[in-house]
């Protein structure tokens, strides 16, 4: 056991991995960083997007259909940036997010943005 612990020791130890983004040196193709309409940037797991099967965000972000990126390089959905941040927090949660505001206009355009992408959604459409 003593032995192991002592070639254990003479591996090079793993460089941390900066919490800083610029120092970030390694890329993880399954964060997407996407920016919604010029209005707004967010990061996401592609397996969000993708969780619901036959839906536009699961066809996009599969790449089943191409998608269009910004001059950075991110992600383009030409959306407005409040609905689409509302239908991200339904997939988190796995469809347990309604939005609570007082305005119905907020349900009325968090309903029009999964109509949009395809995601059914019961609670609404009853």
């Amino acid at each position: 056991m003593m032995i192991a612990r002592k070639e254990a020791l003479k591996k090079p130890a793993k460089k941390p991995i900066s919490k800083c983004k610029k120092c970030r040196t390694l890329k993880n193709p399954d964060i997407i960083t996407i920016n919604i309409g010029g209005q707004e940037v967010v990061e996401t797991l592609r397996s969000v997007l993708t969780s619901i099967p036959n839906t536009g965000l699961e066809a996009k972000f599969s790449g089943r259909i191409p998608y269009d990126l910004d001059s950075k390089g991110r992600v383009f959905v030409d959306r407005d940036a409040g609905p689409f941040k509302m239908v991200l927090s339904y997939l988190r949660t796995g469809g347990k997010f309604m939005p609570m505001d007082e305005n119905p206009d907020t349900l009325l355009l968090f309903k029009l943005e999964l109509d949009y992408w395809g995601i059914k959604c019961q609670e609404i459409d009853q």
